[in-house]
């Protein structure tokens, strides 16, 4: 039998209830899950490397979805008005910074009572 490797609780915690952290923007936008998790990426991307940018440049940043599948999402994101479109090179929009920041503070919400549920200190 193999020792565990230590593990971080919080990220675990954080990782188990996202899709409760999602739910309230899955059911806003209709985007599934592999799409709002894209737009997050596509924030980071804004954040952290450039403001705007092109199918290929995220796509390479993200690197777990297919091409294809970045384009799929790149165009919800655009009709949802999370990023905008000018030509061939994206940004995201406030609705966009609006819904992240949303997902944040419910991901913290969700981890906050699921800690006072089971009387776990942090």
């Amino acid at each position: 039998m193999t020792t565990p490797q230590p593990v971080s609780n919080v990220t675990i915690m954080r990782s188990f209830l996202r899709s409760k952290s999602y739910q309230p923007i899955r059911a806003k936008y209709r985007l599934n899950y592999n799409c709002i998790t894209f737009l997050l990426g596509c924030y980071l991307y804004s954040v952290f490397i450039d403001h705007s940018f092109s199918a290929n440049k995220i796509y390479r940043f993200v690197t777990y979805y297919q091409h294809h599948l970045v384009v799929r999402y790149i165009g919800q994101l655009v009709d949802c008005n999370l990023l905008a479109s000018t030509g061939r090179k994206y940004s995201i929009t406030k609705l966009g910074c609006s819904a992240v920041a949303e997902i944040s503070n419910n991901n913290d919400n969700n981890l906050y009572m699921f800690c006072s549920k089971y009387s776990i200190e942090l």
